[in-house]
């Protein structure tokens, strides 16, 4: 039986100087975000993009040094959503260089984001440096049965990171 303790510290802007305190023996964090929001903009600031405003957060927290042996869950939530909007309003919306041939592409849009977190989990730079890794799901947060499966694939790749880390896989 494993023991997982979960603590939301919301994703206001309001909310972010609470999370410190929380930051002492993580060993995953569970980083969610709305892969519909590439076209929105924040609630507090509405000439911030929610995507460019996800990814610099997702930058800055993954780099306290607390988190340097942690392992990142990634969760692209409101796939349900994404993929509907993804035919109507094309990801060039978000990023003008982006391959008009592929920005209705829902696969190359969620290829081109995971690369986005993979480049900013890993700070652009050397991947050795970090001795964590990073996972990614996609999910629809509403569909129960669907979440059940994730968190399932969740704690297999949480007990399989412990166990590399130990030296027991490689």
């Amino acid at each position: 039986e494993h023991q997982f303790m979960f603590t939301d510290v919301g994703g206001q802007r309001s909310e972010r100087r609470k999370w410190i305190k929380l930051f002492d023996n993580v060993n995953v964090v569970v980083y969610i975000m709305n892969l519909a929001g590439y076209d929105q903009v924040l609630y507090e600031d509405n000439n911030k993009n929610c995507l460019n405003e996800t990814l610099q957060l997702f930058k800055k927290t993954c780099q306290y040094k607390s988190f340097k042996n942690t392992d990142w869950v990634v969760f692209f939530n409101k796939i349900d959503i994404f993929e509907n909007k993804i035919k109507e309003i094309p990801f060039t919306v978000f990023n003008q260089e982006f391959d008009e041939n592929d920005a209705n592409n829902s696969e190359k849009v969620q290829q081109y984001i995971r690369q986005e977190f993979t480049n900013r989990f890993y700070n652009d730079s050397d991947e050795n440096i970090k001795k964590g890794q990073i996972y990614f799901h996609t999910t629809c947060a509403t569909d129960a049965i669907q979440v059940g499966e994730i968190i399932k694939k969740v704690q297999i790749d949480i007990i399989s990171s412990a166990m590399k880390k130990m030296g027991y896989l490689f």
